[in-house]
């Protein structure tokens, strides 16, 4: 199941639409928080399509999705500036 979970992942991050709609209509327990919102920041209109049939997307989660969002952007940004002090350290040398 962990690899057809990857799959999915690969396929929704790689905006493969028809790729990630065929494995989750084949294996409808993969959908979770992280698949919704891979498939709507992607754009996988299809897949977000056939989420919304199923009443997986819904408005509740939308708060949950983009503090998931945000937390996302921060770490990234924490790392990014971590780098660079570290970059700038060492040019001071």
């Amino acid at each position: 199941m962990e690899t057809k979970k990857f799959q999915l992942i690969d396929a929704l991050r790689n905006k493969e639409d028809h790729r990630s709609l065929a494995i989750l209509k084949d294996n409808p327990s993969l959908c979770d928080e992280e698949i919704i919102r891979l498939a709507l920041d992607n754009s996988c209109l299809k897949t977000i399509r056939y989420l919304r049939r199923q009443d997986l997307i819904t408005a509740e989660g939308k708060a949950e999705r983009e503090q998931r969002r945000l937390e996302e952007f921060m770490y990234q940004l924490n790392a990014f500036r971590k780098i660079l002090n570290e970059n700038h350290r060492d040019n001071q040398k």
